[in-house]
Order: C-alpha cells, then structure tokens, then sequence
C-alpha cells in the first residue's frame, strides 16, 4: 500500500468494514496515507475510522481533521442505522413535547377565563 494514490472502497459499510481490515496489517505511514486520501475523496467517516488505527502517531493537518472528524463521530453517532434509530426516537420525543404544549396551552386558556356569575347554577 505504498501507493501514493489508494484506491479508496465504495461507500458500503461491508467494503469500508473490509478496507479497514486490510488497513490494521499497514504500515502507520500507509495509513496516514490512507486517511489523507479519504479526507480528499470527501468521506470524513472513513478518514476517522482509519485515523483511529494509528493513535497518536504522526500529526499534520489533514491528519488532525480526521480525529476531529472521529470524535464528531463518537458525539454524534456511528452508522445510519444508529443514527436512524436516534432519529426516530428524537422525532417521536419532538411529537410529544409538541402535543403536550398544545394541550397546556389549552389548558390555560380554558383556566384564564373568569366565570360568568350569570351561568352559575342557582342556589336552592
């Protein structure tokens, strides 16, 4: 892999699964290398799973933003489906807190009406 162009997998997570694979029996450089080129290619995700392989080997720029691009990544959430799964319950969590404002705010509408003393049931 000494190649200064990589040829880079599709963006499947079997052939990434498969590309890193191939990337932990490398070299650091051929690594470094590596996550360069998939920063360039514009895909951050795999530039920071091939970042993590090296630790805290060599530092330059394109380096240094694909650990940010991996510790976005630990915030925010791996694979879609994770995030699909995130998503649906922040969507069905907005839902709720959204109908549960509508009712309190037809709750205290109802509340701050005064009363009519004329509907007032009679006294006996």
């Amino acid at each position: 892999m000494a190649d200064p162009d990589i040829l880079l997998p599709r963006p499947t997570p079997e052939d990434e699964d498969r590309f890193i694979a191939t990337l932990t029996s490398a070299g650091p450089e051929d690594v470094a290398q590596a996550a360069r080129q998939a920063l360039r290619a514009g895909r951050p995700g795999l530039a920071a799973r091939a970042v993590g392989l090296l630790g805290e080997g060599p530092s330059d720029s394109e380096l240094d933003k694909a650990r940010r691009a991996a510790g976005l990544l630990l915030v925010q959430g791996g694979r879609e489906a994770e995030i699909d799964a995130q998503l649906g319950w922040i969507i069905e969590r907005l839902r709720v807190q959204r109908m549960q404002r509508a009712r309190r705010r037809q709750r205290d509408k109802l509340r701050a009406k005064a009363r009519d003393p004329l509907k007032r049931r009679p006294r006996k």
